[in-house]
């Protein structure tokens, strides 16, 4: 991965529009990468399944929040026109928190600091890989910026990394101090359900050891970044480290899977 390829801007734009629904060029295309992001951050169990189909009017208010949530960081993005540098992970706790409080207005305790790290980094880990194509586009001065934030950028917290990070961790002389930063898994009332053995290279799928990112709180997400950070080392692109993580955890899964009888 990261060698150049030849693409036509026909074919690009369609690629863009098929994941995104719309163009590098339109208006809209902030709006609609941050709507993905969302879908990302809630779907399924991580938030959605959370708030019981009977209880109808907190329904009516996440849905709700949801809006107020989606113009909140279009207008953090659409402002983010020049490099934050030293201050961005200053911006990022701010955001991931002005997205919380939005859902302590309305007395929504489901939406956790794992939805908003996520929510927030797959909106620029998408803007990320927007920039990194380099073509011309209404949001040229924001993509510019990502890609030179690129060192500072977090990485997306899903159950994929965990899997990643864990198996990482082999690499460095602080193995099992590195494994400790992942929470372990915990029940409804917040005790240790299942303590893993973090000395263990071969769990075949670490996070079903762990607490879901999802249910993490800001500490645990702070950790781990950090943790990241010493693994990757000074001057590193998380990002680009994540990408090819997910996708060599992704496919092992396929295989796993596959295999099953």
């Amino acid at each position: 991965m990261g060698e150049r390829i030849t693409i036509s801007r026909t074919s690009l734009e369609s690629l863009v529009f098929f994941i995104f629904g719309a163009t590098m060029d339109d208006a809209c295309l902030l709006q609609k990468i941050i709507e993905k992001a969302y879908i990302d951050a809630t779907n399924q169990g991580a938030f959605n399944a959370r708030i019981k189909k009977e209880d109808i009017t907190k329904k009516a208010d996440a849905n709700e929040t949801k809006r107020d949530v989606i113009g909140l960081l279009l207008e953090e993005i659409k402002s983010y026109t020049k490099p934050k540098g030293n201050t961005f992970s200053k911006w990022h706790l701010e955001t991931c928190q002005a997205v919380i409080k939005k859902y302590e207005e309305k007395t929504i305790k489901e939406f956790t600091y794992g939805n908003a790290q996520k929510l927030v980094n797959m909106t620029l880990k998408y803007l990320y890989l927007l920039s990194e194509i380099q073509v011309p586009s209404r949001n040229q001065a924001i993509l510019k910026a990502i890609q030179m934030d690129s060192e500072f950028l977090n990485v997306p917290i899903d159950s994929y990394i965990i899997d990643a990070l864990w198996r990482k961790a082999k690499e460095t002389a602080d193995t099992e101090k590195i494994r400790k930063t992942l929470p372990p898994k915990v029940n409804k009332d917040g005790k240790i359900q299942v303590k893993p053995k973090y000395d263990k290279d071969d769990y075949p799928r670490p996070s079903d050891y762990l607490k879901g990112w999802s249910q993490w709180d800001m500490e645990n997400y702070l950790s781990v970044q950090e943790a990241i950070s010493v693994i990757l080392g000074e001057g590193a692109v998380p990002m680009k480290w994540e990408s090819e993580a997910w996708i060599t955890i992704a496919r092992n899964r396929q295989k796993r899977h596959k295999e099953k009888p």
